[in-house]
């Protein structure tokens, strides 16, 4: 019988005390906080808090100065409670061709909700020891615009109250200040106090699924910074601040029934909020950290790796993978197929998957000596290969998705040249015929 997580039972889940699962062998008590983290999605719990996990285990020295102060921009009751009841922790479980590998991730060492705590998700933003913010927001947050959308209520919201921020010379009225809504507004705010208390410079790591995010996460945090605190707010910001763009990669399971089931009779732990994921992960990072940084490749074998320019890598994420699994997704439905590597066994599908590939290589990843296309097709089958997703958890938002991995190919493809222009043209179709089969995207 699967028993509950909290501080209390970790013993009786790790050896050598009681169970199986690898958990912590750090002393959680003595870690402290150098990320602040806005946005507590499954994804960054599957990846980023993995090598925050890894570091802090490390033994390195400074390794426990790095956890993790994560916080949830909006209200999720059950990930708060989680998180209390289970003092931070949780498991995640990474599953490949065999049997799924589970382990208690202790990478939080606090968590604040900013709609109930904004003045206590101020002070950790200001505090010295905050060296890197990191982001991992949902696809219709502000940072991913190419500006303000100053229709937006949070928007005006906000504006008003970092002019409100910016003004404040008394730290203690800070609380009587309206709570931000955007984590954008968060970030203008933390660079407002921080120029005002002199705190060290910090990087804004973005960790968004979108191309170049470190850029336009600088762009809309400039354009908010000019509007409430002028020149030398976003003079102090270009200074003293970097953005560095990220590429993280990992397949996350949707959390069905049966994987629950499966995780929690892998662990023994009856966890309220598990991630599961593939066992592949990679991190590409521009490394642009003016207060130093965790060792991250350090850990997880070559998992991370560090660059001057992260897009030749988005490219082959978004373009190359994330628009092959569409294919097969579109695909293996209409072929009666239910997951990604039943369906990519199908030698039409198969056939399918080579010829989309080979054309995204060459028209749709940015010339790069350091990103090996080659190489990158050959994992793109081995990873898939492995992969049991459903189908129609995939299908979701499919129009969303084609433009942002499929259809953004189209530019770039030679006029006129059937062969090239077909795998792209092949795939709308499959989509179009899809839609007419169900009476929505995800069914």
């Amino acid at each position: 019988m699967a028993v509950s997580l909290s501080i209390d039972t970790l013993k009786w889940h790790c050896p050598p005390w009681g169970g199986l699962v690898h958990g912590p062998s750090y002393d959680r008590q003595a870690v402290t906080p150098g990320i602040v983290h806005l946005g507590l999605t499954e994804y960054h719990r599957a990846h980023q808090a993995h090598f925050i996990d890894e570091i802090l285990s490390s033994g390195q020295v400074d390794s426990l100065t790095w956890g993790i102060s994560g916080v949830c921009l909006s209200k999720d009751e059950f990930l708060q409670r989680a998180m209390e009841e289970q003092g931070g922790m949780y498991v995640l479980c990474t599953k490949n061709s065999e049997d799924p590998v589970t382990r208690i991730i202790g990478a939080y060492c606090e968590y604040l909700s900013a709609p109930a705590q904004p003045d206590a998700v101020l002070e950790r933003l200001q505090a010295d020891s905050t060296k890197i913010i990191s982001l991992c927001l949902s696809e219709h947050d502000p940072l991913d615009d190419a500006g303000l959308d100053e229709s937006s209520q949070d928007v005006q919201s906000d504006l008003e109250a970092l002019r409100s921020i910016v003004e404040c010379t008394d730290s203690a009225l800070l609380s009587s200040i309206r709570p931000l809504k955007t984590a954008a507004a968060y970030l203008v705010a933390a660079a407002a106090l921080r120029r005002k208390s002199r705190s060290p410079p910090v990087a804004v790591l973005s960790c968004d699924a979108v191309p170049r995010n470190g850029e336009r996460c600088a762009k809309v945090v400039a354009a908010l910074a000019q509007q409430t605190g002028g020149d030398e707010l976003v003079k102090y910001i270009e200074e003293q601040w970097r953005f560095p763009s990220s590429v993280c990669d990992r397949i996350i399971y949707r959390m069905t029934p049966t994987v629950l089931e499966d995780l929690h009779r892998a662990s023994g732990v009856a966890d309220k909020s598990p991630v599961a994921c593939e066992d592949f992960v990679r991190w590409v990072v521009e490394d642009q950290f003016p207060s130093g940084r965790p060792a991250w490749e350090s850990v997880l074998g070559d998992a991370c790796v560090f660059v001057e320019d992260a897009q030749p890598f988005s490219d082959l994420h978004l373009k190359v993978f994330e628009g092959a699994r569409q294919l097969i997704v579109y695909a293996g439905l209409l072929l009666g197929y239910r997951r990604i590597n039943d369906a990519l066994s199908e030698p039409v599908i198969f056939d399918f998957v080579n010829r989309y590939l080979a054309v995204a290589l060459e028209y749709g990843v940015t010339p790069s000596e350091s990103a090996d296309g080659e190489a990158y097709q050959a994992e793109v089958f081995s990873r898939l290969s492995a992969s049991d997703e459903e189908l129609v958890s995939l299908a979701h938002e499919g129009c969303r998705n084609l433009g942002r991995f499929c259809i953004i190919l189209i530019p770039n493809l030679p006029p006129m040249d059937v062969p090239t222009i077909k795998p792209i043209v092949q795939l709308l179709c499959l989509w179009v015929r899809y839609l007419t089969s169900s009476t929505d995207e995800t069914e």
